[in-house]
């Protein structure tokens, strides 16, 4: 299946729970994820690239081990985005995603 990503929360000791499987949408096949406290609610949410369908998708975490998508945001047709990178770009104390695009050779 090229429609989920899959998430193994650590139990802690060592070991980690039955994985959970969350859909990135019909035909999306996702290509990257990356991991960042998006909210600053401490708690680790997703980015993830969906090359097939061209948009990155925005997963939050409302507790310790459950993830809702937050949304679908497009990086063009034809871009099939590819490497995502989380950082303050523009220096205003909240973070930013620069995503780098296979099909549209742009950031």
């Amino acid at each position: 299946m090229n429609e989920s990503v899959t998430v193994s929360y650590g139990c802690g000791n060592g070991t980690f729970a039955s994985p959970e499987i969350y859909s990135t949408g019909q035909g999306s096949r996702p290509y990257f994820v990356a991991v960042s406290d998006l909210n600053n609610d401490d708690r680790m949410d997703l980015i993830v690239s969906n090359e097939n369908i061209g948009t990155i998708g925005i997963f939050l975490s409302y507790d310790y081990a459950t993830l809702k998508i937050q949304g679908l945001s497009s990086t063009g047709a034809l871009s099939y985005p590819q490497s995502i990178a989380i950082g303050d770009f523009n220096n205003d104390s909240l973070l930013d995603a620069a995503v780098a695009n296979y099909g549209t050779s742009n950031v």
